[in-house]
């Protein structure tokens, strides 16, 4: 089973470079484009790995985190 990675930024350029440079390599990624969007997916799946962007609206990547752990 591939590794899961979860990649949660506002920048849709971003997430899409990360994602094909990572499936590419064989992992599967998922991908969220805001703070919220990223906390349901962590709600629901658990992944690997959590990649985050700092700045996310009103909220931070590292808010983030403490959901993920």
């Amino acid at each position: 089973m591939a590794t899961r990675i979860l990649i949660v930024d506002d920048e849709r350029d971003v997430v899409e470079l990360l994602s094909d440079t990572l499936r590419t390599k064989g992992y599967d990624t998922v991908s969220a484009s805001t703070f919220e969007e990223g906390k349901r997916l962590l709600a629901t799946l658990v992944p690997d790995v959590l990649i985050t962007d700092v700045r996310l609206g009103h909220f931070n990547g590292l808010q983030l985190t403490s959901a993920f752990y």
